[in-house]
């Protein structure tokens, strides 16, 4: 990706920017990682730690790194090259993140959700029971799978209070493993119409709004979401008497522990600071944290993000927003002393705004966020499920084709992949295939190129002729990583 904010807005409009190719080894992230993941792995080694997890981190060391492999695309007007690093496609990687997240967004704006208003129901869990579900599949899709029934519940309810006989509702679940400040903490964020749709008798189907939901609507929903889990666990916990449950294996007990590490400390603003800002700070007029309930055993449930039907633009941004990584590359810094400064999106209640860890704590933190192999985090509900005898009415249509908008490149039909220019093109409004030197030539593939010894031959062929230097990030002065200098043989 483009060294831009991936979660934005699209500026549509604005006069066309450089596109630079990442470059990830030059960020705080990756020096950090590069001093401690070594360190971590070898200590985590003798605990059990899983090899899916030993398997992600590594890659993501390597990932954006041009001495580990790139493609090479060439002008075909003035022969300009440029080189685009291979990515890790690891789950915790912020490049990787970021292209994941505007990806699927695109597919659900595309190909999923019909034009409609929507709303965001966001679950969050007790400590106790976002620890038992973040590596125990069945539980968390059961218990996400409780909250995503009792949403579709009221708007059915509603439903037929208006007049409907046979209401249907539908909801996109994203599971989020993390809360700010990398912690181990899985919520949901579920992305449901506000209204249901329902079949008439000529076959139609239609779809009609339902009222804005009440505070005490939001508590009735969250209170029945409690009571349905815990008789779950109830008789989770009869049943593993009866059967006599194994114990956690020991891997899934170091994450645990990995994902419990405290930092060395937390930055917090002086009190007489916290009254400043506070008093600063206008008092709210919006209704904003109304539609917010709690439980006494934990349960919280927010429903105030709310989508037009025709923001188009807006539903892909939140889309992005749900899907989006742990790790944000421009809060997490590297500071004199060694350790690792992580700045909190938003200053919590009692004037906390950075979390400061050694570089081996941050790291086992990063390592619990790594979901296990064949976790699903998105999951489909109702009239979205695969198999709902709506969908097929419900989703928007493919465009014929020819007649997609080329300033708008469309998602394709699944199972292919959106390409990295139309990604770039639809959410940054960048040309990338556009020559950054003449102008005027379009750049196309010539090869990937993966073996080192001509990825070494070929790197020194470019800097010898200058043309190719290293990618620098403009935040960022330091060079290339002293302890992984590339070999460069003499071009005589």
């Amino acid at each position: 990706m483009a060294w831009l904010v991936p979660y934005g807005r699209a500026m549509a409009g604005a006069e066309p920017r450089e596109y630079r190719p990442r470059w990830t080894q030059d960020s705080d992230l990756w020096a950090i990682l590069r001093r401690a993941v070594p360190g971590f792995l070898e200590r985590a080694s003798e605990g059990g730690l899983p090899s899916f997890v030993s398997t992600q981190l590594r890659n993501l060391l390597a990932c954006g790194d041009f001495r580990r492999g790139f493609v090479r695309l060439e002008c075909r007007s003035c022969r300009a090259p440029l080189l685009l690093p291979f990515s890790c496609k690891s789950r915790v990687c912020p490049s990787c993140s970021s292209r994941r997240a505007c990806e699927s967004a695109a597919h659900l704006v595309d190909r999923v959700l019909p034009r409609a208003p929507y709303r965001q129901w966001v679950l969050t869990l007790p400590p106790d029971l976002a620890r038992a579900v973040a590596y125990d599949s069945e539980l968390c899709g059961k218990v996400f799978g409780i909250f995503a029934e009792e949403v579709q519940r009221w708007y059915c309810e509603r439903g037929r209070a208006a007049g409907i006989a046979s209401p249907r509702a539908g909801m996109v679940l994203e599971i989020q493993r993390f809360a700010d400040g990398a912690r181990l903490w899985p919520h949901s964020h579920g992305l449901t119409p506000d209204g249901v749709f329902w079949r008439r008798e000529d076959g139609r189907v239609m779809f009609r709004r339902v009222g804005r939901p009440k505070p005490a609507d939001v508590q009735a929903i969250v209170d029945r979401v409690e009571r349905r889990v815990a008789r779950l666990l109830c008789r989770r916990q009869q049943l593993a008497e009866e059967q006599g449950e194994p114990e956690p294996g020991e891997g899934r007990q170091l994450l645990i522990r990995c994902g419990d590490v405290r930092p060395l400390r937390r930055e917090a603003y002086p009190w007489a600071a916290r009254a400043a800002r506070k008093a600063g700070v206008p008092k709210r007029t919006t209704s904003r944290s109304r539609l917010r309930a709690r439980t006494a055993a934990g349960f919280e449930l927010d429903a105030n993000v709310r989508v037009a039907a025709r923001d188009r633009a807006g539903l892909e941004r939140l889309c992005r927003y749900i899907g989006r990584g742990p790790l944000p590359l421009d809060r997490i810094s590297l500071q004199p002393d060694g350790s690792v400064s992580f700045e909190l999106r938003r200053t919590w209640k009692n004037g906390v705004h950075k979390l400061v860890f050694d570089p081996l704590s941050f790291v086992a933190r990063v390592a619990a966020l790594v979901p296990p192999a064949g976790w699903n985090q998105r999951r489909y509900y109702g009239v979205f499920a695969p198999n709902h005898k709506l969908r097929a009415d419900i989703v928007p249509k493919p465009p014929e084709p020819g007649k997609a908008k080329p300033d708008r490149p469309i998602a394709p039909p699944r199972p292919g992949r959106m390409s990295w220019a139309d990604l770039m093109k639809r959410v940054f409004q960048i040309d990338v295939l556009q020559c950054p030197e003449c102008q005027d030539g379009r750049l196309r593939i010539i090869a990937a190129i993966s073996e080192p010894t001509v990825v070494e031959l070929l790197l020194a062929e470019l800097i010898a002729t200058e043309r190719f230097e290293w990618p620098r990030d403009p935040r960022s002065t330091r060079g290339p990583p002293d302890n992984d200098v590339l070999y460069v043989p003499d071009p005589q």
